[in-house]
Parts: C-alpha cells; sequence; structure tokens
C-alpha cells in the first residue's frame, strides 16, 4: 500500500550525503507530533516553526528536552 511513498521517499534521501531515520516513541516527541497534527488541521504549508513559531510550541519544546535528558 505505501509502497510508491516509500520509493518517492527513498528517491528523494538519495540525492542527501548524509541522512539517518531513528524511531521515537511519540511520548518522546510531542512537538513533531503536534506540528504535524497542526499542519494537516490547519493546511498550514509553509513552514512556521524555523523562526519565532507559534506560541504554543514553546513550553512543549521545553518538555521534551527536558525528558530527552533524562533518557525517555
Amino acid at each position: 500500500m505505501f509502497h510508491g511513498l516509500i520509493d518517492a521517499i527513498r528517491e528523494k534521501l538519495s540525492r542527501l550525503q548524509l541522512w539517518s531515520i531513528a524511531y521515537v516513541h511519540s511520548g518522546a516527541n510531542q512537538c513533531a507530533e503536534a506540528i504535524a497534527r497542526s499542519v494537516t488541521r490547519d493546511q498550514r504549508y509553509a513552514s512556521y516553526v524555523g523562526k519565532d513559531g507559534p506560541s504554543w510550541l514553546l513550553p512543549m519544546i521545553h518538555a521534551d528536552a527536558v525528558r530527552a535528558d533524562n533518557g525517555y
């Protein structure tokens, strides 16, 4: 079912010199999940995280950093 998507991702990644994929439990990276939900729900197709992202995101970034430091 996802073969076409996987092939497209592999083709894009082959253009990069250095890349990696790592599985992270969703509880350890709530920021990424919240951003993905916001992007799809609100149709935010341009990046708004790169500089001065949304105010609701900052506390979540700090919480994820604390969890990462604690080995979550």
